[in-house]
């Protein structure tokens, strides 16, 4: 029988929002009641914005892409079986939003199906609004991204320390938002959080693991060191560069 996960901190309104949505996904009426769709880039992914109680939330879908071939549809769909897109998502933005690390707040989250490949998981969170990707102001060459890209790294050194990892610490997974003035940074994507598994080993060894989080980091040669003496502080050496090029050459 499907469940609704909700985030501890839920209020009573927001768990109405998680039956509102469970009912819609299971009388395939999503769209019907979502304000819009939202690109992802990913076959197997969906997200929209849904309006309840003049609140707005994103709403994330995994599911197996009908236009994948049928031996990967069976192979996320036993992959689900342990873990569903969605618990992964809600887990990890529960990680980070419990460690202080600016996310969307999580809200809770649900699995429906009869058959593991064609499992639909849903993932609720509180919409980041008027935000834009930390990649387009990069391109637009922007006069505030350094100082952004310099809080993308904290953010990172942050996460790090609570020993927690984000696989793909990339420009268009940080979203920027106006606040009081002020520009503040949100880490989304958070299906590829987990805690590090190496926390009880060296520093060395834990720091070397943890770059492998910014292999994919799409920036020049002179900002990619601005962000490591930015992440390490004093303790940065060129050794760094070494082991992130390491990382991104092995992920080419």
């Amino acid at each position: 029988m499907p469940k609704i996960i909700p985030f501890e901190t839920v209020s009573p309104e927001e768990y109405a929002l998680l039956e509102y949505v469970f009912d819609a996904v299971s009388k395939d009426m999503l769209l019907q009641i979502a304000e819009k769709s939202i690109a992802t880039g990913r076959k197997n992914h969906q997200l929209f914005i849904v309006s309840h109680h003049s609140k707005r939330y994103f709403v994330k879908i995994f599911h197996a892409s009908k236009h994948a071939k049928w031996a990967r549809r069976v192979e996320l769909g036993l992959k689900d079986i342990f873990s569903s897109g969605a618990k992964r998502c809600f887990e990890g933005s529960a990680m980070l939003y419990r460690n202080g690390i600016p996310t969307a707040r999580p809200i809770g989250y649900f699995s429906m199906a009869s058959l593991p490949w064609n499992k639909k998981s849903v993932a609720i969170f509180e919409a980041i609004e008027d935000a834009k990707e930390l990649k387009e102001l990069y391109v637009n060459h922007e006069s505030f991204f350094e100082e952004l890209f310099m809080s993308m790294a904290e953010c990172t050194k942050k996460m790090h320390d609570a020993n927690i990892r984000h696989t793909d610490i990339v420009l268009h997974n940080f979203l920027v938002k106006e606040e009081c003035g002020a520009q503040k940074l949100y880490l989304i994507d958070t299906d590829k959080v987990h805690y590090a598994g190496l926390s009880r080993m060296s520093y060395l060894t834990k720091t070397f693991f943890d770059m492998h989080c910014i292999r994919r980091i799409e920036v020049n040669e002179r900002e990619v060191v601005l962000f490591l003496k930015h992440y390490f502080g004093k303790h940065y050496t060129p050794f760094w560069g070494k082991v992130l090029s390491f990382w991104s050459k092995k992920s080419r």
